[in-house]
């Protein structure tokens, strides 16, 4: 059953939202030497994603039929956890069912940076 994400009620809507036009005014005054539109854009995206005053589509389920309004993503690549999180599960469903072979078993390797590495014994014995 479809159910309406809500992205206002979330913190980093919130946070983001309430502290824009602070930032953008600190960028502006000299705090850091300017800001890619890329950003502002990916700002933005995030601001209007899944909000329904940014545009949405009506749909109707094919199995009940009942109508549903569902809103418009930013699709974007920056930090918006709504779109990223579904174009990491797209990622990692065409890895899985294209790219690496069926195996029974699968080996995971964990990097850890040096100074992490010598505080964590690998051996009760180290």
């Amino acid at each position: 059953m479809y159910e309406r994400h809500d992205p206002e009620a979330l913190a980093l809507h919130r946070v983001v939202q309430e502290n824009l036009a602070t930032f953008y005014a600190a960028i502006e005054e000299g705090w850091q030497t300017g800001l890619p539109e890329f950003v502002r854009a990916e700002f933005a995206g995030f601001l209007d994603c899944s909000v329904m005053q940014g545009g949405f589509a009506h749909l109707a389920c094919e199995d009940c039929g009942l109508p549903r309004l569902v809103a418009f993503t930013c699709g974007g690549r920056g930090f918006c956890p709504t779109c990223l999180g579904r174009r990491m599960n797209q990622t990692t469903q065409n890895l899985l069912a294209h790219v690496v072979p069926a195996q029974p078993l699968r080996q995971w390797v964990l990097s850890l940076p040096y100074a992490c590495a010598r505080l964590w014994p690998m051996s009760p014995g180290s």
